[in-house]
Order: C-alpha cells, then structure tokens, then sequence
C-alpha cells in the first residue's frame, strides 16, 4: 500500500521527498506547482475510531514541482520502484470513470522536503 501523500518513502540527495500522486485530484490540479500548501487532517468519518473531537493536522506538504502526467512520473528517477509499483496498484479506482481515471493520472504534486526541515526543527 503507498501512503497518499508520502512524506518518507523516497529520498532525493539524502531528503525526503514528499509526493502526493493518487487522491484529490480536484485539490491536486488546483494547487500551485511551486509554493502551495495543502494541511491534511482525518476524513470525519474516521473522527470516532481516532476519538478525534476536531481538526487535527497529520501532514503539511509544500509544492516545489508538479509532474503533468503519470507517464512522466513513472519513469522519475527520484522514486524507489517499490514507490512506483505500489503507485501503479494503487491508482485505479473502480469507481472512477473514465474521466476521472484520466485526471487521477495527471498533477503529482512533489513536495519541498526543506519545509519538512523547518517542521523538524521547530519542534526541537
């Protein structure tokens, strides 16, 4: 199973680097492709098996690059082949149309793995 997004499965000159490539596809072509920021928290329905009584932030990814198509992305040298085939399983959806099957492989967002850095050392 990859993690969407994954903040630690790839490494780029010994930094990790963040990429989110399978779900909110709406999100994801709305970004900004360097500078953007998503804050990511637990869908509501999973509030109660967490005993989460509100909002809470699991992850902050800062956009550095986007990668247009799949097929690009699939051929990046910056991701582990355990990254990329775990990537290839999950990316179906079986209720996605085909539209949506053609957008879900289109704007992998690749984080800025300094802001992972600044996170790091504000809480030291």
């Amino acid at each position: 199973m990859v993690p969407d997004p994954d903040f630690i499965s790839n490494l780029d000159n010994g930094r990790p680097l963040p990429v989110w490539s399978i779900c909110a596809i709406e999100h994801r072509h709305h970004l900004l492709s360097r500078g953007g920021m998503v804050f990511f928290v637990p869908v509501r329905s999973r509030w109660s098996e967490t005993k989460l009584d509100r909002y809470i932030c699991t992850g902050i990814l800062v956009s550095k690059e986007k990668i247009a198509r799949s097929e690009d992305f699939v051929e990046d040298q910056r991701f582990t082949k355990q990254y990329l085939e775990g990537y290839r399983i999950e990316l179906p959806h079986r209720k996605d149309t085909p539209e949506r099957a053609t957008l879900r492989k289109r704007n992998i967002v690749i984080g800025d793995s300094r802001a992972i850095d600044l996170v790091r050392q504000k809480r030291n």
